[in-house]
């Protein structure tokens, strides 16, 4: 989402793209980290995923601050903002997702 929104210019047609690129690659993360490492573990505890995730976002928001000429012309605090925000809401699509795996395991 995150590529094609700055292929296609999308982050500058819809004005929500962004929340939307962050909620459900949060959920899409945590998807990806629970097949990789509980499919095979059921007992397993999932709540090492949500801090997993805002690493994985955390380093996503580094890469973002580095590589990225867009926020050259916010001011820090605008852009330190937008990184909070951005994890927090990676933070809300990694809860629904663990959330729905939660229910799945307890079967329902």
């Amino acid at each position: 989402l995150h590529f094609g929104g700055l292929h296609f210019d999308i982050y500058g047609i819809v004005a929500q793209w962004d929340t939307i690129t962050h909620l459900t690659s949060g959920a899409g993360v945590a998807m990806l980290l629970y097949l990789t490492f509980h499919l095979g573990a059921p007992d397993r505890s999932l709540r090492w995923i949500l801090p997993a995730v805002l690493a994985i976002g955390g380093g996503f928001e580094i890469y973002e601050f580095l590589l990225k000429d867009f926020w050259y012309g916010w001011t820090l605090r605008y852009y330190l903002l937008d990184t909070v925000a951005d994890l927090a809401i990676n933070l809300v699509g990694s809860l629904f997702a663990v959330g729905g795996l939660a229910a799945l395991r307890r079967g329902g």
